[in-house]
């Protein structure tokens, strides 16, 4: 009851500024409903009905309220607790695709134990007083395109074609897009981090996510891109320093094994998804 209290207390002031004619749905305060503001496709509405950067609608010692968590094709609000008990571990997950020698996404996925699992409820019409649990959750940088965009291509993403998108993502749906849908390889590898870096580096994103989506900041291919914005926060965690050759190697993010490599941050390497999540 006290986390609902907190969540209507801070739902009024922390909400998106909204175009309403770019609202997909109706009865969503937190629909980012606005314009791309630079770039070739200046001017027209962001397409959000399946990519949503995360808001985070409150902070604290224990907890943190998020909203436009992406599970099952519908968008919640989530309750995450932010405690040593909690969190399990931190698993950075690398997606190759074609073409594989050069190509690749990165996200950084976080487990949660038993019994304090991630609580969503329903954010607007299509799930309006649902609850479910999320053992995992997965946090993505992504482009975010317009509506009929040109979807993306490498040159288009340092051209300004596309807006920054810090997602948060259920791993379930990451499983259906990456094993189900596309087949695509992938590796998980455990992050070498004690409990107090996990939280530290999660409420990182959380804030750093928080931030992008409420500006508007355009995402690149090489500038800002998913494995970049990860490396900004384990890096300002751990407290390494980030010179010109450390910030030249995540321009690629299929090289993101050998950076955690060299910098001592894989605890182990775990089966890919496919092998986890058998279909």
């Amino acid at each position: 009851m006290r986390s609902l209290v907190l969540l209507g207390l801070f739902l009024s002031l922390n909400t998106f500024a909204q175009e309403p004619h770019c609202k997909q749905l109706i009865d969503d305060d937190f629909e980012p409903a606005r314009e791309m503001v630079k770039g070739p496709r200046a001017g027209h509405c962001l397409d959000t009905s399946q990519i949503r950067p995360l808001q985070l609608i409150a902070l604290n010692q224990d907890n943190a309220f998020v909203a436009n968590v992406s599970h099952a094709g519908q968008f919640w609000t989530g309750e995450i607790e932010l405690t040593k008990e909690a969190i399990k571990r931190a698993i950075f997950i690398i997606e190759s695709f074609p073409p594989e020698a050069i190509a690749a996404h990165t996200e950084l996925r976080f487990d949660f134990n038993l019994g304090h699992e991630v609580i969503l409820r329903g954010q607007n019409e299509t799930n309006l007083n649902e609850v479910r649990k999320l053992s995992s959750i997965v946090i993505s940088f992504e482009a975010w395109d317009t509506i009929n965009g040109p979807g993306y291509s490498f040159t288009r993403g340092m051209k300004d074609y596309f807006a920054l998108a810090p997602r948060l993502v259920s791993l379930e749906d990451i499983v259906q897009v990456i094993v189900v849908k596309y087949k695509h390889k992938n590796k998980q590898v455990e992050l070498n981090l004690n409990s107090e870096e996990t939280l530290d580096v999660l409420k990182g994103l959380l804030e750093k996510g928080d931030r992008i989506g409420r500006n508007d900041i355009t995402y690149h291919t090489i500038k800002r891109n998913c494995t970049n914005q990860l490396f900004q926060v384990l890096d300002r965690v751990l407290e390494m320093k980030r010179g010109m050759i450390r910030k030249m190697s995540e321009f690629l993010p299929i090289w993101s094994k050998g950076i955690l490599k060299r910098r001592k941050l894989i605890r182990e390497e775990l089966p890919s998804l496919e092998v986890e999540f058998p279909q």
